[in-house]
């Protein structure tokens, strides 16, 4: 089939798809969604609920210096092959 044919072939289906799209009213769904604060949902309250855990976490990692995390420099892992990470300081 030449592209010409698919097009003689598309063209109809299109059309109809824009008619059909035409007729839909969407009115209802956009009258619930025209001002962000209308009808808010009950979420949960916006309160802390989580504890400190820096010290805890810090000794689970790697390496840390000054209570930061220290990342391996992976690039310079991959090219030398090495099997122990360089950390960046």
């Amino acid at each position: 089939m030449k592209a010409q044919e698919v097009d003689q072939a598309l063209f109809p289906l299109f059309i109809e798809l824009i008619d059909q799209n035409a007729k839909v009213s969407i009115r209802k769904t956009l009258d619930l969604w025209h001002h962000p604060f209308r009808g808010l949902s009950a979420a949960a309250p916006d309160v802390v609920t989580e504890t400190i855990q820096r010290d805890y976490l810090q000794k689970l990692a790697l390496a840390t210096q000054d209570g930061l995390y220290l990342v391996p420099k992976v690039i310079e892992l991959i090219l030398a092959n090495r099997p122990t990470p360089s950390f960046h300081t």
